[in-house]
């Protein structure tokens, strides 16, 4: 330690010297501050440990030995490498305890909601359309099985592969399901739409209305309107000619 370090320190440690303090302070916070910044790359943490490397220097009873640069480098290595360790080791605790959780835990309808459309998708049409049926137009096994041509068993075979294709993209994406809450949860779900829009349920009402009979009916209407406009040009075409001749005009009084 430089002779100007210790009397400074000496003055703080005896006197609480506040201005010597702060001489110690703007000569070393730099270096401080920056090997904090650079073992944690987090400035508000580098920013928290420099406070505590100076409050160390504070409340030391004695000098330190050898260079007061050296010694707060050292504090400040040996403090951030703490702080990053323990950092890191939350982060581990963390993700083991997620990862213990997914393997424990199955999804829930609201983690897998928005995936559950694009996995039915992706089935093959043969597995696809049992599967849109039973879970989602909430139609029987029966029903479909009549519908296709097939056995009961046959349509429950399509939609039980259909089922654990589903749950096997699902788990491709990190979401854990075994087949049997699947089943339940597209069960209870599947089929449960929000309310329509009153203003779309007009707008799909008019659409019908304007069908290929309300088509035809405008056509008709406007060839009459059209018909009906070139008669009156027709005959203000014959009055015109009739006057320029002197011919009698229908309807004309003499």
């Amino acid at each position: 330690m430089t002779t100007n370090d210790q009397a400074l320190h000496a003055r703080w440690i005896t006197d609480r010297d506040a201005q010597a303090f702060n001489a110690l302070c703007s000569k070393y916070s730099q270096m401080v501050y920056g090997t904090c910044v650079r073992i944690l790359r987090n400035p508000s943490d580098a920013e928290e440990i420099t406070q505590e490397c100076f409050e160390s220097l504070a409340t030391a009873e004695s000098s330190p030995r050898g260079s007061m640069g050296a010694w707060l480098h050292r504090v400040a290595t040996y403090r951030a490498l703490n702080r990053r360790r323990g950092d890191q080791r939350r982060r581990d605790r963390e993700q083991s305890y997620v990862r213990t959780q997914a393997s424990h835990s199955e999804a829930q309808w609201n983690d897998i909601n928005q995936f559950i459309d694009q996995c039915i998708e992706a089935l093959p049409e043969n597995l696809r359309g049992p599967v849109v049926a039973h879970f989602i137009e909430c139609e029987s096994v029966t029903d479909i099985a009549r519908q296709e041509g097939v056995t009961h068993s046959a349509i429950s075979q399509r939609i039980k592969r259909g089922v654990e294709l589903i749950r096997e993209r699902m788990h491709k994406n990190g979401i854990v399901l075994g087949a049997a809450t699947l089943s339940s949860l597209l069960a209870t779900n599947a089929s449960a739409w929000p309310a329509l829009p009153s203003q779309l349920a007009g707008n799909l009402g008019r659409l019908a209305l304007a069908g290929p009979q309300s088509k035809a009916a405008t056509t008709t209407v406007l060839l009459g309107k059209l018909a009906a406009g070139l008669a009156v040009t027709i005959a203000l075409g014959a009055i015109a000619i009739a006057y320029r001749r002197g011919w009698p005009v229908p309807g004309k009084i003499s």
